[in-house]
């Protein structure tokens, strides 16, 4: 009876079948082996086999040696665990004691030596008949194949460890394995297809174990080395030695929700000037235009969204608005600064009784100096004086001086009374008297009379009048007058001093120039006054006056703003305005607004700074330019820059700075990026289809063929230059797949006996469990 794989082997004589029976029930279909003539290159002069047809010939090798390469591939993978228990089994019966054989009666070990995993299952397979490789291609064929199964049983080993993983977050030392096992599957097959070629053909043109490994290694390191070597090639050509650049513009892009062409994010002038050609191609302006629009989309929808999340529908009118609101509505600036200063004079108040009479030198000298007369021109004076200051400058003296100011203080009322009174009494006496000295001296008169004698003239005391008592009053309040006003009064009058600058304008009957020199001078009265009280009142003075002053630059800075006419659309106009030199007036509005005011206020700028120019809108007005963005961008100075965006954490300022870098990137790179295709891409697109046509019609195939070769190779390579798979791959780093050198080296490590091999197993062993980046 034949065996299975009968009519695929080359039968030899007779006697040879004879000789080798006792080897299996195969072997008389297996060809014998002659090593008679065996040179250094494993060449042999045995008898060629014979011819086989084409279906034998794939039987033979799909079914017989490849089974072989599988089963035996299986056994080299099984055999990384148990030859080394092998090893340790025959090393115990090498030393351990010895038995007498029962037939020789000599010493013998306890237990037989055991083969390796592999010699185990490849005796398995000889006993069964399955053919052997003949000749160095099959031999190397059955090394590569060996190594493909032994690569695609630890790929399944890996499949089976990630099943069924709950977490990707929180691996576990499986899961890792898993991925290590699986990493990069096409990799590991080249470097296991490599490896052990190479090994094989080695050791076939006679290289000993040590020369068969390093060729090993070689052979699987060589695919994903070649493939290294020309993407590291590539990358660098398009974008130099270092991709860091590159991947912050990719970054740069993604916070906006987009992805930049190959030549914005390699910045490489070579490639910009190629997308410049393609835009204007024929097949290939579509293609570059789409993903110009698409970009500047996604662009403005993220500026846009980035002004939303800080406040929804903002615009200028309503930034406008949040301004003035904020300033001088209810709970605004205006008001909040007002009760803090109330609440700041307060303690002063406590520290100096309103009734305090206080010195206003200061403010008498101030007020005389900023309507000075001219020597020698007393009537010319006036007509060059402010009328209204000078009418200040009098009423002040009259207060501090003036009768009536001293009749107006408290108690002065009953003095003046007691006075006339006084003097209304003593005029009622005198009257009295001067009747009864009339009386008697008419008495004597008329005695004198009867006598002969000259009558006596009356002279009378002078009497006390209206008038006397209005003299004597006057000149008690003269007595009284000392240049002084109470403090209650001198703090009102700076008060409406401060109003009056806050209120003054280009048509103010007073420059804000000559109330500022007042109200210093009112101030300065003030701190005279605190000074006489002692220390506390000279601090709690020295805190509210610089709260004052504060408040009057800082209104002085935003009146302008919010003052101005032609609704809140100016307002918002005005309160950027001068932001190209530097932040002031901005800065000193953010500052004097609530966080929800400075919210819209960023926002309506961030959305009108890229909004394109109307000649490139769309109809809903929205479309997104990066050469107005910049242009705006730039007019911003690094204060008003500051007072915008460094309000809201750095995140949001990095952002902000990250916008201006692709809107650069995008007006210096290519340029259809910024400009759409125009009239002159639709005259190419034209030329190019009556070109084509032309040739096909004319029966000019090659020119055609040419044509319609170049127009399919710019659409491929527009769609290539503006696919964010090809952006990502160039941005990547150049490195050997670690997973694919694995491989290669368990290839070598798997089914050698040499001991260097065999460390180097150990290695590869303990190496698999360490987790891979």
């Amino acid at each position: 009876m034949g065996g299975p794989w009968e009519e695929y082997q080359d039968v030899g004589a007779a006697p040879a079948a004879a000789a080798n029976a006792e080897a299996g029930p195969w072997t008389q279909y297996q060809q014998p082996a002659d090593f008679s003539d065996v040179t250094a290159t494993s060449s042999t002069t045995a008898k060629p086999p014979k011819q086989r047809t084409t279906a034998q010939k794939l039987a033979r090798e799909v079914g017989g040696l490849g089974l072989r390469n599988v089963v035996e591939g299986a056994a080299d993978l099984a055999g990384i665990v148990t030859d080394p228990v092998l090893d340790v089994i025959n090393w115990a019966g090498e030393k351990g004691p010895t038995t007498n054989s029962l037939i020789t009666g000599k010493p013998e070990r306890r237990w037989p030596e055991q083969q390796s995993t592999r010699a185990s299952w490849s005796g398995l397979l000889d006993l069964l008949g399955v053919p052997k490789p003949e000749n160095d291609r099959e031999r190397v064929a059955g090394d590569i194949g060996r190594a493909l199964t032994g690569t695609a049983l630890t790929m399944g080993a890996g499949g089976l460890l990630n099943a069924g993983r709950a977490s990707i977050t929180t691996p576990t030392i499986g899961g890792r394995i898993g991925d290590l096992l699986t990493a990069q599957p096409g990799w590991q097959l080249a470097s296991a297809v490599g490896g052990a070629g190479a090994s094989g053909a080695t050791r076939e043109a006679g290289g000993d174990e040590g020369a068969q490994a390093l060729a090993g290694l070689l052979g699987g390191f060589a695919p994903q080395a070649t493939g290294a070597l020309g993407a590291g090639s590539l990358r660098t050509l398009a974008r130099g030695r270092n991709g860091e650049q590159m991947q912050k513009t990719i970054r740069d892009f993604a916070t906006m929700g987009a992805t930049p062409s190959v030549g914005q994010a390699t910045g490489s002038r070579a490639i910009q000037g190629v997308e410049s050609l393609l835009a204007g191609g024929p097949t290939s302006s579509g293609v570059m235009a789409r993903f110009a629009e698409r970009q500047a989309e996604r662009i403005g929808d993220g500026l846009q969204a980035t002004a939303n999340k800080l406040s929804p529908r903002s615009s200028a009118e309503q930034a406008g608005r949040a301004i003035k609101h904020g300033v001088l509505g209810e709970g605004g600036f205006k008001e909040t600064a007002r009760n803090l200063q109330s609440r700041l004079y307060d303690d002063l108040d406590k520290q100096i009784d309103p009734s305090t009479r206080v010195e206003v030198s200061g403010a008498e000298q101030a007020l005389k100096n900023l309507n000075p007369a001219i020597p020698g021109a007393p009537n010319l004076s006036p007509l060059f004086q402010n009328a209204r200051i000078h009418g200040i400058e009098r009423a002040l003296k009259r207060d501090a001086w003036g009768p009536e100011a001293v009749a107006s203080r408290p108690g002065m009322a009953d003095q003046i009374q007691q006075t006339a009174d006084m003097l209304k009494s003593r005029g009622a006496a005198v009257d009295q008297l001067n009747s009864a000295a009339a009386a008697a001296i008419e008495r004597q008169n008329v005695m004198r009379t009867s006598l002969g004698q000259k009558p006596i003239e009356f002279v009378p005391y002078p009497t006390i009048g209206k008038a006397d008592v209005d003299q004597e009053i006057s000149k008690l309040l003269a007595e009284k007058a000392d240049g002084k006003l109470p403090y209650e009064a001198l703090k009102k009058l700076r008060t409406v001093v401060g109003q009056e600058i806050e209120d003054a304008g280009l048509m103010s009957d007073v420059p804000r120039s000559k109330w500022r020199a007042l109200y210093s001078a009112l101030s300065n009265d003030m701190r005279m006054a605190a000074e006489a009280k002692g220390p506390e009142a000279v601090r709690a003075w020295s805190r509210a006056n610089k709260y004052t002053n504060f408040l009057m630059k800082r209104m002085d800075a935003i009146q302008h703003v919010i003052d101005k006419n032609g609704g809140p659309e100016r307002v918002f106009e005005s309160a950027m305005s001068g932001t190209r030199d530097g932040g002031t007036t901005l800065r000193a509005v953010m500052q004097s607004l609530p966080l929800d005011a400075q919210k819209t206020v960023t926002a309506a700028t961030i959305k009108r700074m890229g909004l394109a120019t109307p000649n490139g809108q769309n109809t809903s007005g929205d479309v997104f330019s990066a050469g107005t963005f910049m242009t705006n961008w730039n007019r911003l100075s690094p204060e008003a820059k500051r007072s915008l965006f460094d309000r809201y954490g750095s995140d949001f300022s990095k952002n902000m700075d990250r916008i201006a870098r692709v809107a650069d990137n995008i007006k210096r790179g290519s340029k259809v990026y910024a400009n759409p295709s125009g009239s002159g891409d639709r005259v190419a697109a034209y030329s190019y289809g009556v070109a084509l046509v032309g040739s096909l019609l004319s029966g000019r195939l090659p020119t055609a063929g040419l044509l319609a070769a170049g127009g399919v190779g710019a659409n491929a390579s527009a769609r290539i230059l503006t696919s964010p798979r090809a952006v990502a791959w160039l941005a990547r780093s150049t490195d050997l797949p670690k997973a694919a050198a694995l491989a290669s080296i368990r290839q070598l490590a798997t089914g050698s006996d040499d001991p260097g091999v065999l460390a180097l197993q150990q290695a590869i062993n303990s190496y698999e469990g360490v987790e891979q980046p």
